[in-house]
């Protein structure tokens, strides 16, 4: 599932990464706003209307786009996976940014359900990690710097979890509506996109962690998957934490089984977004591909240590499985692996 080709200039996140495509700043935190509950959206495939997505601020989101950027969302499209959860804008708006853009949630859903499916999940659940992973990013801040701007270049956020958490609160009603989901797996989606956090955003946006989120300010990525995971009914705390291994796996994966190409335009948006040099982060990256799933003191990151602990915290070491890394390469497919291997060797030569 890829998002066609389009000139520079009508890509939809580089339009809203600008402020061209965009009517007034988004980002403003304000969840007790309303947007006015008479409007409403059609998705594509879908019969009815829905209530549109809210802005942190409590808008419609779609108030944060102009004409410019309506039109190139529109002729971007969506696959039809996506299109019949979010109109085009919504989907871009949410994930403007150059390495965390549209493509990114696509690539992690198509491979989530790839593992989840090889792994013996249910149709069902299959289905349900692959919407959770259509949202895992979703935040409309991501090009923004301190001072309001859009541009990358200048010192711009990445994605990150408290804000989507955030998002998915002020939009739980719509988000139920529009993936079909009971309150509790509402609350088992927090849970999952919560453990996708990686540790290193533990020092972002600054010290204490501070968003002007009351509900995950202060709090490191570990304290909030927990508390994410208190709120998922009790019986069914094991599957989840086994599912969060796979969404985890998946989202740092995701990007770099696509081919050398769409890796190494990765690798450019990764830099773009977090100020390392593109040639640096290339050199880096076969590392960081070898470790994936592993515990890994060089890029701060402990997957397995932090999974085993939250099996300890929860006393679900006899209920759950741990999987080790060759286990969770194990359920990509034989051409996702040929894919992984083939970026290793080009990114190293």
């Amino acid at each position: 599932m890829r998002i066609g080709p389009l000139p520079k200039r009508t890509i939809p996140e580089r339009l809203f990464q600008s402020g061209v495509g965009r009517s007034r700043t988004s980002g403003a935190i304000a969840p007790t706003g309303n947007s006015n509950q008479s409007e409403r959206v059609t998705l594509s495939g879908r019969n009815g209307t829905f209530a549109p997505l809210k802005s942190l601020s409590g808008e419609n989101l779609l108030r944060h786009t102009n004409r410019l950027g309506l039109d190139a969302a529109n002729a971007a499209g969506l696959p039809a996976s996506v299109a019949r959860y979010f109109t085009p804008a919504e989907f871009y708006l949410l994930n403007s940014g150059d390495y965390h853009n549209a493509q990114h949630p696509i690539n992690v859903a198509a491979t989530v359900g790839e593992m989840a499916a090889k792994s013996g999940r249910s149709p069902e659940r299959v289905q349900f990690l692959s919407q959770v992973a259509l949202l895992h990013d979703a935040d409309e801040r991501i090009v923004l710097d301190g001072s309001g701007n859009f541009s990358t270049l200048q010192g711009a956020k990445p994605a990150r979890v408290p804000v989507t958490l955030a998002f998915m609160d002020v939009n739980k009603e719509s988000l139920t509506d529009r993936f079909g989901w009971s309150t509790d797996e509402f609350a088992e989606a927090k849970a999952l996109i919560a453990a996708t956090e990686h540790p290193l955003n533990d020092n972002a946006p600054g010290p204490g962690r501070i968003y002007g989120l009351e509900a995950y300010d202060g709090k490191n990525s570990q304290t909030v998957f927990k508390e994410s995971l208190r709120q998922v009914a009790s019986e069914r705390r094991a599957a989840l934490v086994e599912d969060a291994q796979l969404l985890r796996f998946a989202d740092q994966s995701a990007n770099y089984l696509q081919g050398l190409d769409p890796a190494r335009a990765t690798v450019s948006g990764l830099s773009a977004e977090i100020g390392v040099p593109a040639e640096a982060l290339a050199k880096g990256t076969p590392s960081f591909l070898d470790g994936l799933g592993l515990d890994s003191e060089k890029f701060q990151d402990h997957p397995q240590a932090v999974f085993q602990g939250v099996r300890h915290d929860f006393s679900l070491q006899d209920t759950s499985t741990s999987y080790t890394a060759d286990e969770l390469l194990g359920f990509l497919s034989e051409e996702q692996r040929q894919n992984l291997n083939s970026v290793k060797q080009g990114l190293s030569s």
